[in-house]
């Protein structure tokens, strides 16, 4: 195992951490715990995504953009990243061109990638669904 295998490994390890600190709601301690596992692994995407959540989460919207843009940057295949960037737009921002340009990627990775989990994340936001004209078929 390299330094790069443990470095991986220990930002899951405190990543895992912050996902359980999230669901407790504890959002200054999975914030920490997100930003701890970038400065070890800083081009593992996911990681961005789920501090971006966390801002998402505590009304810090424009480093959820921050966080969400990194990601994609990272991978831009990460159909999740599109997600929470449209609501970030949609919720934050009120900006619904915004909003439904990145639901619209999300929901064409998903569908290509296979990912009904995914897809169903996305159908689960009725209104803005509604407001981007979209259908489970697009």
């Amino acid at each position: 195992m390299d330094r790069g295998d443990i470095f991986r490994l220990s930002a899951y390890q405190i990543a895992k951490e912050g996902n359980t600190e999230q669901a407790l709601e504890y959002m200054t301690k999975a914030h920490k715990d997100y930003s701890d596992a970038i400065e070890l692994s800083p081009n593992t995407s996911v990681l961005y995504s789920k501090r971006a959540q966390v801002y998402f989460d505590t009304a810090h919207y424009d480093d959820a953009l921050k966080d969400t843009e990194q990601a994609l940057l990272i991978n831009p295949n990460q159909g999740e990243a599109y997600v929470l960037r449209a609501l970030t737009y949609w919720i934050g921002f009120e900006d619904i061109p915004s909003a439904c340009y990145y639901l619209k990627i999300g929901q064409n990775l998903f569908t290509k990638q296979g990912d009904e989990e995914g897809l169903v994340i996305i159908m689960s936001y009725h209104d803005l669904v509604s407001a981007c004209g979209l259908s489970p078929a697009n």
